[in-house]
């Protein structure tokens, strides 16, 4: 939350922080700690600033937008999820299909890729180009 430097947060609501009031001191590594302080104190003049959670919410829309004409295209596309710009593409149907992606090498389970608001903007996005080309190779070598 301090994009990177060591910052813990806890949110909750009165009740369970009334809970905590009882003598005994809360303690954990990062309580307090000044740099990590200005850190997070930085991030969050940042995010204000450069309005950076109204671009995520633009983006995430155009994004879940995109992902679910791919799922309306394409039968291995068995769910499209999250929030924000965190994103899950769950490919489950059609497993042969699937396998056949993998194979390719276009799609792996362990890579991340992450997409640019151009990208997004224009379609252009490598993810829907791959996943474009990788179903299109898989369905000539179904066939």
């Amino acid at each position: 939350i301090a994009n990177g430097h060591p910052m813990a947060a806890v949110v909750t609501t009165s009740e369970i922080a009334a809970a905590f009031n009882n003598g005994v001191s809360y303690f954990n590594t990062f309580g307090g700690n000044p740099v990590s302080c200005v850190a997070g104190l930085a991030v969050l003049d940042i995010l204000d600033s450069e309005n950076l959670l109204a671009n995520v919410s633009a983006l995430s829309e155009k994004l879940f937008l995109r992902l679910r004409e791919l799922q309306d295209k394409y039968d291995c596309i068995a769910d499209v999820r999250g929030l924000g710009l965190y994103v899950g593409v769950e490919l489950s149907k059609m497993r042969k299909r699937l396998e056949k992606i993998n194979s390719i090498g276009v799609l792996k389970n362990d890579e991340q890729y992450r997409a640019k608001s151009k990208e997004i903007d224009d379609g252009e996005s490598l993810l829907f180009d791959l996943f474009n080309e990788a179903y299109r190779k898989a369905e000539k070598k179904a066939k």
